[in-house]
């Protein structure tokens, strides 16, 4: 996997500043791969869909048809 951040992201402007360093630093932490690139690229990445500067180039998740799962039993007095 890959973590494109946008290379012109002035982080000091950024409310989410915390958040977006937090992405990278757990990008880093599971071996994926940092790179930074143009806006541009970002938007062309993404289908010209917001990406907040960050965009992941992963693989499809795989769903599961909701009629397949196990049932979910709750016990009294307890939350589901």
């Amino acid at each position: 996997y890959t973590l494109f951040i946008q290379e012109t992201m002035d982080l000091e402007k950024r409310k989410d500043r915390g958040a977006v360093e937090e992405v990278e630093a757990l990008a880093r932490e599971m071996g994926c791969a940092v790179e930074y690139k143009d806006k541009g690229r970002l938007n062309v990445m993404s289908n010209d869909r917001p990406h907040q500067g960050l965009v992941l180039q992963c693989s499809h998740l795989e769903f599961v048809p909701l009629k397949c799962l196990d049932p979910v039993t709750v016990q009294q007095g307890q939350k589901p």
